[in-house]
This record gives structure tokens, C-alpha cells and sequence, in this order.
């Protein structure tokens, strides 16, 4: 299982420029070779302790600089001058190349921060490019462009696993596929394809290659595991067991029906879901990043939402014992449009727990 990250990001507060920024004319490779920290990270709600100038990113995927890679919270500063400060949107994916160390702490700019999908923003359409290359120099040593014959079978597959990670979920899944042609079907080359399929949201066709690897090694659990995530997708959560591994689950505009009793869901990205008056039971939300997530009338019993996320979600109505909520607030992130239960304090539940452990 990955482990994510949290970086904030301090923010300059200016005044809008009235002029555009203009970044300097720098070929990519020296952008890449010149960063000392790279990585693709979603903006998440800045924490009730936080003030104001400051945003929080959860790293998904580090592409370069390891010092500090231990850390929970990494802080990172914006250049001047005030028309090239970057800017960033709540929910949004973004490629961040930053200069400095850990313990000197780290800068950027908007010439060097892009959004990780291809929008009509002009910053945007080197993204794709940025991604390959970055991606390519950090496993060849910045030989950009190897061609897929002469690579051997492990280095397709550290290109798709890193593809994978930078969310480039097409290409990863042409090299799984590669890879699986020069490995005759091996396990880990059909894992590889049925998670980047998860990604794709092509379920289906992510539940027949899981399938597949069962049929070769029915004890893998990664297999289980995407079979489980599959299922969900396809809206078939009647067959999902009891204790099952849904950790790191994309979910998005769906109603769940039914919810396994012990499920793990921890680390998983859900938006617009609809959960209300389900019964919750000895299940894990640790690190998951939950928004427009309709909890309301819902049972919680035993929930742990230990360094979740929580935005726009609905609580309201719902019935929560035993929920685990860390006794230090800094490791749980909220905002003023979650709807708790009337009467129910998270902060007052959160100091007391401690106490009544005891």
C-alpha cells in the first residue's frame, strides 16, 4: 500500500497582477534536472488549525527528492514576483517542480507548477509531455525516448508502475501489456493491467484480468483486493465478503447499497457519494479523502476516520459510536461545510477519548 503524504503550502497573499506572467524560456530536461523536489500531489482543505495563506496537498506520487520523504508535513513557499505566483484549486491534481531542501524548505512558481489534467490552460499543454519526460529521465538517467525493444522486461515495468503513479493510467497500461506479451501473462503484468483498468474506470475489464490471476495464484491478495474494488464499480456490493480490502478505492457518483462489515476503506478517494442510512460497522476510513460523501442517517458503528479528509459531507442525522477520531486535531482535516449530528462535537470527542480509554 502507498503512503501518502501531506505537504502545505504556504501562500503569498497579493493583490491580482495586472500583468501576465511570463516564465522564462527554459528547456524542459534543465527544468527537470534543476527541481530537487518533484511531485504530483491534490489540494486538499486547509486543517482547522491552519491559518489562513496556507494550503494543504496530499503527495500522491514522488518523481523526485527523497530527504524529508519520512515527514507528515512538508512546507513549501511561492516565488515572487506577484504575477508569476502559483495558484491552486481546492480538489484540483497538480505537477509541482520546487527548488530547495527539507530543512530550508521549498519554493515554486506558476512556471513550474501545471495541473495534472490537459485543460485549455496554456501552462497545461506541456503537462503530458512534462510527465514522460520527467518519468523517463528519472529511470535512464535523463536518456529520454528508449525504446520499448531495448528495455528489458523489469525496466517496462518500473516505466508502467511509474506511469501508473503519475495517474498516466493509458500508458501504463499499453507497457502492462507490453510486458505481459514478453512475460507469456505473468501475474504481476495482469495486476498491473487490471489496476490501471480501476483507473480507467473500465471495471469490467479490470474484474477479468483480477479473474485471471486468481485462475494462476488464487492466495494473491493485490488480486483480491482489485477484484473486491472491480465489484464496486460494477455496483455489485452484495458480493463483496466481510473484511474485505477496498483500500485506496476511486469512487465517484454512485449510491452504495450495502456495506461489508469490516471493510477496509482506508486511503481511498471518494466524491459525490451517496451512503445515507447504511450501517457502517468496524469499518476503516484511515487517510481517506472523503467529498460530497452523504453519510446522513446513516449508523456508524466503530468507524475510524483517522487522517481523513472531510469535505462537503453529510453527517447529519447519523447515528456515530465508537468512532475513532485522533486526539490531535492536526491529523484530521475538515471544514465548515461537514455537517456533523446535532449535539456532536468532533473536537470535544477527539480531546475526551484519550481520557475515557482510561
Amino acid at each position: 500500500m502507498m503512503h501518502c503524504l501531506y505537504l502545505t503550502l504556504v501562500l503569498v497573499l497579493l493583490a491580482p497582477p495586472v500583468w501576465a506572467c511570463s516564465c522564462p524560456d527554459i528547456p524542459l530536461a534543465d527544468k527537470v534536472k534543476a527541481a530537487s523536489f518533484i511531485f504530483q500531489g491534490t489540494v486538499v482543505y486547509p486543517r482547522p488549525d491552519m491559518p489562513p495563506e496556507q494550503t494543504s496537498f496530499r503527495i500522491d506520487a514522488h518523481l523526485k527528492g527523497r530527504d524529508g520523504a519520512s515527514a507528515n508535513i512538508l512546507r513549501l513557499s511561492v516565488h515572487s514576483p506577484p504575477a508569476c505566483a502559483a495558484t491552486f484549486e481546492l480538489g484540483k491534481t497538480y505537477l509541482v517542480l520546487a527548488e530547495g531542501t527539507y530543512e530550508s524548505g521549498y519554493t515554486t512558481d506558476a512556471c513550474h507548477s501545471f495541473p495534472a489534467q490537459i485543460t485549455d490552460d496554456p501552462r497545461a499543454l506541456e503537462v503530458r509531455d512534462l510527465r514522460l519526460k520527467t518519468g523517463q529521465s528519472i529511470l535512464h538517467g535523463n536518456q529520454i525516448e528508449v525504446p520499448q525493444s531495448r528495455l528489458t522486461l523489469e525496466k517496462i515495468r518500473t516505466q508502467a508502475k511509474t506511469f501508473y503513479l503519475l495517474d498516466d493510467n493509458e500508458l501504463a497500461l499499453r507497457l502492462y501489456v507490453t510486458a505481459a506479451a514478453r512475460s507469456h501473462n505473468s501475474p504481476v503484468d495482469l495486476l498491473g493491467q487490471g489496476h490501471a483498468y480501476l483507473r480507467l474506470m473500465m471495471a469490467d475489464l479490470a474484474l477479468q484480468r483480477f479473474d485471471d490471476v486468481l485462475e494462476k495464484d488464487s492466495q494473491r491478495a493485490q488480486a483480491w483486493s482489485g477484484r473486491y474494488q472491480a465489484l464496486a464499480l460494477l455496483g455489485r456490493w452484495s458480493e463483496i465478503p466481510e473484511k474485505a480490502n477496498l483500500s485506496g478505492l476511486w469512487l465517484r457518483y454512485a449510491r452504495i447499497p450495502v456495506v461489508p462489515v469490516a471493510a477496509d476503506f482506508s486511503t481511498v478517494w471518494w466524491r459525490e457519494i451517496d451512503a445515507a442510512g447504511l450501517h457502517f460497522k468496524d469499518v476503516s476510513f484511515r487517510g481517506a479523502t472523503l467529498s460530497d460523501v452523504n453519510f446522513s442517517k446513516s449508523n456508524l458503528e466503530n468507524v475510524d476516520f483517522t487522517e481523513a479528509v472531510l469535505h462537503r459531507v453529510d453527517f447529519s442525522g447519523a447515528k456515530l459510536s465508537g468512532v475513532k477520531l485522533p486526539s490531535n486535531l492536526n491529523t484530521i482535516i475538515w471544514d465548515e461545510t461537514t455537517q456533523w449530528p446535532k449535539g456532536f462535537d468532533p473536537a470535544i470527542l477527539a480531546i475526551s477519548r484519550p481520557s475515557q480509554a482510561k
